[in-house]
């Protein structure tokens, strides 16, 4: 079993008590300062989502428009929504089936948002949420 290691700075704002503006900015500027690239970068954002630290307002865009912008415009094949880029969204975001927070909630709608048409192979899960 592998344990994910977060670098710095990104360990450090995981042991916050809260995000801040600024804590953003770093996030945006330094850890991602180059977007998402693979899935260790998708771990490191939903650890950061999942920490326990209040989140700012700026979070919450930040990482609903990051997550959303690398599966459908940077995950293979860009552009498109395939039933593997489902599969692989409901495997990171739900455990047990369920997604846990607001925040994930919010990028799956702007997924189907953005993928449009092709958002039905969202749809099911995303009613199982809501249901």
């Amino acid at each position: 079993m592998s344990e994910l290691r977060l670098s710095y700075p990104a360990c450090r704002l995981a042991e916050n008590t809260e995000f801040t503006p600024q804590d953003v900015q770093l996030i945006q500027h330094s850890v991602f300062a180059k977007g998402l690239e693979g899935s260790d970068a998708v771990a490191t954002l939903l650890a950061l989502e999942h920490c326990r630290a209040e989140k700012c307002v700026e979070w919450d865009e930040y990482f609903i428009r990051t997550l959303a912008d690398y599966l459908v415009n940077h995950m293979a094949p860009a552009g498109s929504m395939t039933r593997a880029k489902a599969d692989w969204l409901r495997r990171v975001l739900s455990r047990g089936g369920l997604i846990a927070g607001r925040n994930e909630v919010e990028a799956l709608v702007r997924i189907m948002e953005m993928t449009g048409a092709q958002s039905h192979y969202l749809a099911a899960f995303a009613l199982s949420q809501v249901w």
